[in-house]
């Protein structure tokens, strides 16, 4: 009973550690919605991925999905690198921002989400 109680706690200790350092890594950044446009989607992934994940805005209980012109949008990147950025906005139209540098310097940042209007061009 005493070596399951210590391999629990050992367990518990070691997944504690774990988050611990996922959670120092983490780097939170604010989107900033600067376009006259309404996103429906923004995804990431890492630089060296070619799988997006999934919409960032279905998983915000804020913005149920989209984010209108003038809101902000927190998220977190799991740590520093080099991501790519995928938004979709109220017209369909695919805007992507590639090589994207994030540091943890960067946390706290407001990034402006830019007119999308090159896109539609």
């Amino acid at each position: 009973m005493k070596v399951k109680f210590t391999i629990s706690l050992f367990m518990f200790i070691f997944v504690l550690m774990a988050s611990t350092q996922v959670e120092a890594q983490r780097v939170t950044v604010t989107f900033k919605n600067d376009s006259p446009y309404t996103i429906n989607s923004i995804q990431t992934h890492f630089c060296s991925s070619s799988t997006w994940g999934g919409n960032l805005l279905d998983q915000s209980t804020d913005h149920q999905g989209v984010l209108y012109p003038g809101e902000s949008f927190t998220m977190w990147f799991s740590g520093p690198g080099c991501y790519d950025l995928k938004i979709v906005d109220e017209d369909g139209i695919v805007c992507e921002e590639l090589g994207i540098q994030v540091n943890k310097s960067d946390n706290g940042r407001v990034i402006p989400i830019p007119d999308l209007t090159e896109c539609h061009d």
